[in-house]
C-alpha cells in the first residue's frame, strides 16, 4: 500500500495521456457524445496543443467539457484542492485509494492527540 503527495499540476500533466488512453481509439470524425459540437479528433488536437506546464485545470475542462480529468478533490471534505495525500493503490479500474487534503489530515491528527494514550488500542 502506497502513500504519496499528488498535486493538481501532476493531474494536469497526466490528464492528456489518461484521456488518450480512454478515448484515443475512437475515430477522429466521431462526435463526442457529451458534446456533439466537437469530434474526438478535434478534442484530441486541442488537448495535445496545451502546454501542460502552464495551462489550468479550467483550460482542460473547457476543451473536454467537464472538470473531472484535471481535478483533485479531498475524499473526506469533498473540497477541490491543490494537493492531496493519496493513500492506497494507484488509481485504475480496480484500485482502492483515498485522497485527503492537508486540513483533513491535520484534523485526523488532532483527533488522535485528543485520545488517551497507553491503552490496548496501540496508539
Amino acid at each position: 500500500m502506497a502513500m504519496r503527495v499528488v498535486t493538481i499540476r501532476e493531474e494536469i500533466r497526466t490528464a492528456v495521456s489518461r484521456f488518450m488512453k480512454a478515448w484515443g481509439g475512437v475515430r477522429a470524425d466521431v462526435p463526442v457524445h457529451w458534446n456533439r459540437n466537437v469530434t474526438f479528433g478535434q478534442m484530441r488536437d486541442a488537448l495535445s496543443a496545451l502546454d501542460l506546464e502552464t495551462c489550468s485545470a479550467g483550460d482542460m475542462a473547457a476543451i473536454i467539457g467537464n472538470p473531472s480529468w484535471a481535478r483533485l478533490e479531498c475524499d473526506h471534505c469533498e473540497t477541490d484542492v491543490e494537493a492531496v495525500v493519496r493513500i492506497g493503490s494507484e488509481p485504475d479500474d480496480d484500485a482502492r485509494w483515498q485522497d485527503l487534503c492537508k486540513n483533513c489530515i491535520s484534523e485526523a491528527l488532532r483527533q488522535f492527540d485528543q485520545q488517551p494514550h497507553g491503552g490496548s488500542d496501540g496508539y
